[in-house]
């Protein structure tokens, strides 16, 4: 019984957050955008330009991925891509002045959900929910090395039966 009602509140819980992810609240531009590509975007909007390695690193991809990622966001006219003048080889990706509108776009919403936190919590409240995310936040990270840590182990240690 006790388990039933934990899925309850869980689900209680998505329902309620859902409205941070719905196209009301984001406008047009994330409808068509996967996680990755908004990942992409964002760090371009850091760092200006990127080769595709260090893109596909950021995202813990294959370079295949990262690429594919790249043609998307160009078709959309959301990057750009850039051969170097002195290695025509060497490919990097820029944030397109579309793509740069785009993140203002986002970052603006950001902040207009920040502003309505400020006024909808008191300080101790805002204090409170900032001290349980960087709990949550901290409880997954350990988790994830802890998972990085146990596919490290297992490929360290390989038995190999010889019949």
């Amino acid at each position: 019984m006790e388990e039933l009602h934990f899925e309850e509140l869980i689900f209680s819980y998505i329902d309620k957050i859902k409205v941070l992810t719905s196209p009301q609240t984001w406008g047009n531009i994330l409808l068509d955008l996967s996680k990755n590509d908004l990942y992409v975007l964002l760090y371009l909007f850091r760092h200006s330009d990127a080769n595709m390695s260090s893109v596909a690193q950021y995202l813990s991809v294959p370079l295949n991925t990262a690429t594919g990622i790249a043609t998307r966001l160009e078709k959309k006219g959301l990057i750009e891509r850039r051969r170097a003048d002195e290695d025509k080889r060497v490919v990097t990706i820029c944030i397109s002045d579309a793509g740069k509108a785009a993140i203002r776009d986002i970052l603006a919403e950001f902040m207009r959900i920040g502003e309505l936190l400020m006024t909808a919590l008191t300080p101790d409240e805002l204090s409170a929910v900032m001290s349980a995310m960087n709990k949550v936040y901290a409880a997954i990270e350990r988790r994830e090395h802890e998972k990085q840590a146990e596919v490290a182990a297992g490929r360290r240690i390989r038995k190999i039966t010889i019949e």
